[in-house]
């Protein structure tokens, strides 16, 4: 096969996952936090969103499937998400954003690392800016609007309804901050995964 073939047929079966990675990062319990990138000489620095490292982690899993590997994963991954849910309604209740949002960045980094070999987890460089440093608009609070919506839209499906206007409402007004307690609000009422939905075949 010629590189130019090998390089279409990779980008056709990553295409093909896309409808699955969707629904996988649409049912993530973590809402897009800021992460850092930085160079190779440490010279340039950007801020993305968590989830685009995500979505690599996650086709990195559909191009390499392993049955044991991944089943193990998922059980460690939904463990992850129900002690998460566990413990979001003391972190709603004491008012404190910024414990929610380490408890958030706290989550994520174990979360991802998951999908990479034991090895390589210890030496994962996987940092978050300050929760202040996000700012309404920017690509980091839209995004985490954008999943908020799609999350709510998918627990309505599941539970059988619609959710009128308020699975539309948009979240583009709202702080940075108030964007991750009206998440962890859904998350508390899902119990962390969402009865149904499982990555098997």
């Amino acid at each position: 096969m010629s590189r130019e073939a090998g390089s279409n047929s990779h980008m056709l079966r990553g295409d093909a996952h896309r409808e699955l990675r969707a629904m996988l990062l649409t049912a993530h319990p973590c809402p897009p936090l800021p992460q850092i990138a930085n160079s190779a000489d440490n010279m340039m620095r950007r801020v993305f969103s968590s989830h685009d490292f995500l979505s690599t982690a996650i086709d990195r899993m559909l191009l390499e499937p392993d049955k044991k590997r991944d089943i193990e994963r998922r059980d460690a991954q939904l463990l992850l998400c129900r002690r998460l849910a566990a413990a979001l309604p003391g972190l709603l209740e004491n008012d404190s954003t910024d414990a929610l949002y380490e408890e958030f960045t706290r989550f994520a980094r174990s979360y991802v690392a998951l999908y990479f070999p034991i090895a390589r987890r210890e030496t994962l460089d996987i940092r978050f800016e300050p929760l202040d440093n996000v700012c309404r608009g920017d690509a980091v609070h839209l995004a985490a609007c954008a999943h908020l919506r799609a999350l709510r839209v998918f627990r309505q499906a599941i539970n059988g309804s619609d959710g009128g206007d308020d699975a539309k409402n948009a979240f583009e007004d709202l702080s940075y901050g108030d964007v991750l307690r009206a998440f962890a609000t859904e998350v508390k009422n899902s119990g962390g995964y969402f009865e149904g939905f499982t990555t098997e075949s």
